[in-house]
Order: C-alpha cells, then sequence, then structure tokens
C-alpha cells in the first residue's frame, strides 16, 4: 500500500492542496441560496458598467435597433439576458444554476481605428468590471465570465457595436424553495 505520505506529494505539487481556511466570510455576506435570483446578478452588472463612469447610458434589456443611436446616449452598454441551465449532478440538495447574457456595447468616432480602439478599451473596462466579482455576493466568482465577442459589421456608421457573450453560475435551493418576492 501507499504510506499515506508519499501519495499527495508524489503526484500533485505541493502547493496543489491548499492549506487550512484562514478567510470566512462576514457573517450576513453571503446572500442565501433561496434569495439570490438572476434579477440580482443582472442589477449587479449593470450597476457594475454604470459605475465605471465611461458609458453615457448602462441599459437592461432593451438591445439596440439597427438605426444609428443619438450621439448623447454614446457610449452605450446593453445587457440582455439570453437563457439559462440548471444542472443537480452532482448533489441533489442544491443544483448550479448558470444564466447567461449578451452585453452589447456601441461607441462612435468618424476614425474606423480610433472608433475599433475605443470600443476595445470599453471592452476591457467592462471585462475588469464583471469579470471575476461574485455579482453581489451571490454567484461564484470564477464562473463570472465573458466566453466570446464579435464585432457588428453592419453597425451604422460612424458606430461600431461589439455583442459579447457572458455567463454566471451561482447555487440554487432545492426544489419549491425558490425566491418568488416581486
Amino acid at each position: 500500500m501507499f504510506p499515506p505520505d508519499d501519495f499527495a506529494p508524489r503526484y500533485f505539487p505541493r502547493a496543489y492542496f491548499p492549506g487550512p481556511a484562514t478567510h470566512f466570510p462576514p457573517p450576513g455576506g453571503l446572500v442565501p441560496m433561496a434569495a439570490y435570483r438572476d434579477r440580482d446578478a443582472y442589477r449587479a452588472i449593470v450597476g457594475a458598467l454604470s459605475a465605471t463612469g465611461e458609458f453615457a447610458q448602462v441599459v437592461f434589456a432593451t438591445p439596440p435597433d439597427s438605426a444609428a443611436i443619438g450621439a448623447d446616449r454614446l457610449p452605450l452598454a446593453v445587457v440582455t439576458p439570453t437563457g439559462w441551465a440548471q444542472a443537480d449532478d452532482v448533489n441533489l440538495t442544491s443544483a448550479v444554476r448558470t444564466a447567461s447574457y449578451y452585453l452589447t456595447l456601441v461607441a462612435r468616432d468618424e476614425d474606423p481605428q480610433a472608433r475599433f480602439e475605443r470600443l476595445d478599451r470599453l471592452a476591457n473596462i467592462a471585462q475588469n468590471a464583471i469579470e471575476g466579482t461574485d455579482l453581489a455576493g451571490g454567484c461564484t466568482p470564477t464562473l463570472t465570465r465573458f466566453k466570446a465577442g464579435k464585432f457588428d459589421p453592419r453597425s451604422p456608421h460612424p458606430e461600431l457595436r461589439l455583442c459579447v457573450a457572458g455567463e454566471f453560475s451561482y447555487i440554487v435551493a432545492p426544489v419549491n424553495t425558490h425566491d418568488t418576492t416581486p
């Protein structure tokens, strides 16, 4: 048989296994499973984008139409939910809910290179504000991320639009205990 001290160091680097827990969230610091919903995460996303001070407007669930947007509303960020999936493969007392959304960023500039650079910068600002956060205490930070981005070649001149696919995940309560408050 394996001596107890030989298995872990031989097959895994010593830093692979964390030491004893040294940090615990403060009492009341985590939102209970039954009290957290997608709406809480979306509110946190809109709030984080607004807090950057980089967008003239941040809107929820109102995708921009194909017409040009007024200059007073740019740069614009639009958060649009696209769906969710729930899996309880591991634990029958709770499930992991993963919600997906599109973040559409719109920038305007007469110079195509400057327009691209401005939109690229805004995408990085948005990513820094959202990715890896717990979205008001309910989501798993490592599962809050941007997945992909696509520039819209049909953007009306002098605008450029970028649609970023994002997702977040959190633990949901067992069946029939979901938050239903308005």
